[in-house]
C-alpha cells in the first residue's frame, strides 16, 4: 500500500492506494483523482530560468504552460539550459515551443525585458 498527502485542498487527507489500484482516505473526488494521477503518472509544472544575451539581464524566469511528466523534468531542464534568449519578450510569450515533444511550451514570466 502506498500513501501520499493530498495537496488539492486545505484538508490535506492521507490518501492510500492498494495493490489493486483502489483509492481510500480521500474526503472528496478531487483527492481521489489527484492520488490516482500521482501514483500512476505524476505531473509537475516546471519553473526555472533561461539565459539571455540581453545586457543587464543574464537570466529571466520561465515556466511550462502546463504540467509535464515528472520523468521529463531533467531532459527539459537540459534543453532550457542550452537555450539563450535574444528577443525582448513579455509575460506569457513562448521561449521554447512544444519542448521535447511534451506538448508544453516554455513561457516567460516577467516583463523586465520589455522595460515594464
Amino acid at each position: 500500500m502506498r500513501e501520499i498527502t493530498c495537496i488539492v485542498c486545505p484538508i490535506g487527507c492521507t490518501v492510500s492506494m492498494d495493490n489493486s489500484g483502489n483509492i481510500s482516505g480521500n474526503q472528496c473526488r478531487r483527492g481521489a483523482d489527484f492520488a490516482r494521477q500521482e501514483f500512476t503518472s505524476p505531473q509537475r509544472t516546471l519553473c526555472t530560468t533561461v539565459k539571455t544575451s540581453i545586457e543587464g539581464h543574464p537570466v529571466v524566469p520561465v515556466r511550462t504552460d502546463r504540467e509535464i511528466a515528472k520523468e521529463k523534468i531533467l531532459p527539459v531542464i537540459r534543453e532550457i539550459n542550452r537555450t539563450v534568449l535574444s528577443e525582448r519578450l513579455g509575460i506569457g510569450e513562448i521561449v521554447l515551443e512544444n519542448v521535447l515533444g511534451t506538448g508544453a511550451n516554455i513561457i516567460l514570466t516577467t516583463n523586465e525585458l520589455k522595460g515594464e
